[in-house]
């Protein structure tokens, strides 16, 4: 299997690429690419500036910390008022239900 040789475009080193990938990556004209040390320190660099910039945020962060919480309340809230809706539109029991029944003597 082939290998070939590009450079780092950040330090310089020589980055073996194998087999078909390098070939294809030379003749499409590309001579230079990252290495994986530099490849790991613009990932190192972009994580440390995304958490960064997510602190920053700061009270928007746990803002969004609420939003189940309130789901939660808001669900609840509806749930009891439809029982509550339930129960009126079901009217007031009526005083003739409300009286025990005795039985008729039979003759």
């Amino acid at each position: 299997m082939a290998v070939f040789a590009l450079t780092c475009r950040d330090c310089g080193a020589p980055v073996e690429i194998p087999g078909r990938y390098g070939f294809k990556l030379k003749n499409t004209g590309i001579s230079t690419t990252l290495c994986s040390a530099c490849r790991q320190a613009n990932f190192r660099e972009s994580r440390a500036d995304g958490i960064a910039s997510s602190d920053q945020l700061g009270v928007a962060g746990e803002r969004r910390r609420w939003i189940p919480l309130m789901v939660v309340v808001v669900s609840v809230a509806l749930i009891v008022v439809g029982l509550w809706i339930r129960r009126d539109l079901a009217g007031p029991p009526n005083d003739q239900d409300a009286l025990p029944r005795t039985a008729s003597p039979s003759k």
